[in-house]
């Protein structure tokens, strides 16, 4: 599975580049920016504490805000993500910062955003800040980052006595491909 979305990526990142010539950075024109984006984890880091790696993490999302003229792109987003392994998802609430270094079709970026979020079963909870920040490429009106992702995990576990919280978190490693309208 994670072959085929790492496959899939690159060949949208390829068909994407042939589009892209002929046009200019949309970053630096003034208005509203949006996106799409599927991303997938390329490595998973560790989980601290000592507990098990969880599998692979594919998240859908959407990001909308204002292009500033400059380059610079803030905005809000929402985003989906889901744990195969553990068949656990997570919802998340996020502002965006972006900012285009050139002002050309095919333009390199950094990125990073912050957020809350929280998972969507009963047996992990999360309740906290998450992080990522990445640096990536921009064709035309598709992009591609690599980046690293920080989330704080509170796993809750039943046994006869009640209910134990457990705390550790997850980083990882993010290969994402977006759609920008």
């Amino acid at each position: 599975m994670k072959n085929q979305i790492f496959a899939g990526l690159i060949l949208a990142l390829l068909l994407s580049s042939f589009t892209a010539s002929g046009q200019v950075n949309r970053s630096f024109k003034k208005g509203y920016r949006g996106s799409v984006e599927l991303e997938g984890s390329v490595f998973n880091g560790r989980l601290q504490s000592g507990f098990e790696q969880p599998g692979e993490l594919i998240q859908l999302s959407t990001v909308h805000g204002g292009r500033l003229g400059n380059g610079l792109f803030l905005g809000a987003g929402l985003g989906y993500a889901f744990w195969l392994s553990e068949e656990t998802g997570f919802a998340s609430l996020f502002v965006d910062a972006k900012y285009n270094i050139k002002d050309a079709a095919v333009s390199p970026f950094v990125e990073g955003r912050t957020g809350y979020s929280f998972c969507t079963t009963s047996r992990l909870e999360t309740g906290g800040m998450f992080v990522n920040a990445a640096a990536g490429v921009d064709f035309g009106r598709f992009a591609v980052r690599l980046g690293y992702e920080y989330l704080p995990i509170k796993q809750l576990e039943r046994t006869s006595h009640g209910q134990t919280k457990t705390y550790y978190a997850l980083d990882r490693f993010f290969l994402s491909l977006a759609f920008n309208f």
